[in-house]
């Protein structure tokens, strides 16, 4: 049985140190795998982490960062020139609403005879 990492390098140490009948083979792969992977006794049997721990951070990385500022990017500069045009679109139909108001209420004032 050949160690793959150090997880499994960890159980090997831990089978290897137990007491009752270990075969000599696992004890002696797991001296092997441990000079392999110049691990000390701290990193097993410690449960705080050490200088070397590695910390699962759940942060972005930076590339992550700049693609989303690239997408947002270039949807702005798709966007952007169509802002004028919805804004131009908007002003014509609100002095539509206008106009029709304005003709209704004249409508009613001829109909009222005012």
């Amino acid at each position: 049985m050949v160690a793959k990492n150090k997880l499994h390098v960890k159980l090997l140490l831990k089978l290897s140190t137990r007491p009752g009948p270990v075969s000599s083979q696992t004890a002696r792969e797991a001296r092997l795998a441990h000079s392999r992977y110049h691990f000390s006794d701290a990193d097993f049997f410690s449960d705080s982490p050490g200088p070397n721990h590695k910390n699962n951070s759940y942060g972005f990385t930076l590339i992550e960062i700049l693609s989303v500022i690239a997408i947002l990017g270039i949807l702005a500069a798709i966007s952007l020139p169509r802002l004028g045009e919805y804004r131009d679109i908007a002003r014509q139909t609100s002095v539509l609403h206008d106009l029709r108001v304005c003709l209704a209420e004249t409508a009613i004032d001829i109909h009222e005879g005012s």
